[in-house]
């Protein structure tokens, strides 16, 4: 419990850390080239007609709800067609070698964790 509660806190602390350097960041470099307030590295604005205006880094991308939905259809398409073709090419033998392995190792893995854990942590 206490590992798990250190480990969030640390997340939640890079997590801030970054977004904090990359605000300050964006803002000394605006300083530093002169253009203060000027357009952000990523800046987003919704426009009265449903559709969505995104800047990054200069260039402008627009999105319309038909075409965005339409591609996002073909690309869920053709991960499915791809998910079949990889799921027939997982019954050759080497797919199932190199699964017992990658299993043996897991399950070696885990039960050295477990004695490592085991003598570090005693018995309680």
């Amino acid at each position: 419990m206490r590992f798990t509660i250190q480990a969030i806190a640390l997340l939640l602390a890079l997590m801030l850390g970054i977004v904090l350097g990359i605000g300050s960041a964006e803002t000394n470099i605006q300083q530093i080239q002169g253009t203060k307030d000027s357009q952000r590295a990523v800046q987003v604005t919704p426009d009265e007609k449903g559709r969505v205006e995104i800047a990054v880094l200069g260039h402008v991308y627009e999105t319309d709800s038909k075409g965005a939905l339409n591609e996002v259809k073909k690309k869920k398409e053709e991960a499915q067609k791809t998910a079949v073709q990889l799921t027939d090419a997982s019954n050759s033998w080497l797919s199932v070698a190199s699964n017992g392995a990658g299993q043996g190792i897991r399950e070696t893995a885990r039960a050295v964790v477990e004695k490592v854990v085991g003598w570090v942590g005693g018995s309680e």
